[in-house]
């Protein structure tokens, strides 16, 4: 087997919240030098080492995630406490996705899906943008909080604490119909529920 690979060399800098998806690494990253300079993210194509900065800005860019060479995370150079953004790595295009002045969180990409968690309601509530359409949708709306999601093909999983503020359960989406189902329905905590196939 191969060795391990170093993606991250410099003794200058902290990297952390890595995104994955072959070739691609994608990660928060600032110097050392600087601990109030804000979080940027850099994508590292482990073929080629090539190396750059995924969109330059003054305010901390945060937990990305990528899927097919899309890569979306929630930035602070806007107004409000995060806004999601999208950046085509084969185009080059950035794109901001969201333009609400509440709160969007923990980004997810999969196919024609941007998934993320929106407390715009009072409440963290599940928001999408449907590249198909070309317009956001409102997936969940009810008085619990879902949050932590994570897409796989027309399905997405989250966190929901209708049982309780300490009691987190997963949640199973269609994305298509927005239809819902719980997973599990216990007074014990679970977190960061994934999805792989069925």
């Amino acid at each position: 087997p191969n060795p391990p690979q170093p993606v991250a060399t410099t003794s200058l800098g902290d990297e952390i919240n890595p995104a994955v998806e072959w070739p691609w690494v994608i990660f928060q990253s600032r110097s050392t030098l600087n601990p109030s300079a804000p979080w940027q993210l850099r994508a590292v194509n482990m073929l080629t080492s090539f190396s750059e900065l995924l969109s330059i800005s003054t305010q901390d860019q945060l937990v990305p995630d990528i899927q097919g060479g899309r890569v979306v995370w929630q930035d602070w150079r806007d107004v409000g406490p995060g806004e999601i953004y999208f950046k085509n790595l084969d185009t080059a295009e950035v794109r901001r996705i969201t333009t609400n002045s509440f709160g969007q969180y923990h980004p997810a990409i999969y196919g024609n899906w941007i998934v993320w968690q929106d407390n715009r309601n009072g409440q963290d509530d599940l928001y999408g943008f449907d590249f198909i359409r070309n317009r956001e949708v409102r997936i969940t709306a009810t008085t619990n909080n879902e949050t932590r999601v994570f897409l796989d093909g027309p399905w997405a999983i989250c966190e929901d604490d209708s049982l309780g503020a300490l009691t987190a359960n997963a949640q199973l989406l269609h994305l298509p119909s927005l239809r819902s189902v719980p997973l599990t329905r216990s007074l014990t905590a679970k977190a960061r529920p994934a999805l792989a196939g069925t």
